[in-house]
């Protein structure tokens, strides 16, 4: 499973502007230009993830964290960042992903860089 994923980045990453490849438990990354961490603010999974590692956030200072899934509002990002010591990159609300026009992705990829 490991060895497609890296495969099939490494395989498409010329053809394309921008791909999203889950590569979640993946230890190679350098097939990738640009990680992004996304974690759902939800109490129970920041619960399971602080139980997994409790100095995770520790390990992704300084890395493009992204709150997935969220309904929290700006001001409540300030306050994780704040009790979390970290920066989050990018605070995306759950989206449809087959209704693009209407999402927040092109502002994400904007922010990332890409524009047209």
């Amino acid at each position: 499973e490991t060895e497609k994923k890296e495969q099939a980045a490494q395989k498409s990453k010329d053809d394309y502007d921008i791909i999203f490849v889950d590569v979640n438990d993946l230890e190679k990354l350098d097939v990738c230009t640009d990680v992004l961490y996304l974690i759902e603010p939800s109490s129970i999974k920041l619960k399971k993830l602080m139980l997994r590692d409790k100095h995770i956030f520790d390990k992704l200072k300084d890395k493009k964290i992204i709150l997935n899934q969220s309904l929290i509002s700006d001001d409540e990002v300030k306050e994780f960042e704040f009790e979390a010591k970290t920066k989050i990159f990018y605070n995306l609300p759950p989206i449809n992903d087959r209704d693009l026009q209407n999402s927040k992705l092109p502002e994400l990829i904007e922010k990332l860089g890409f524009t047209r």
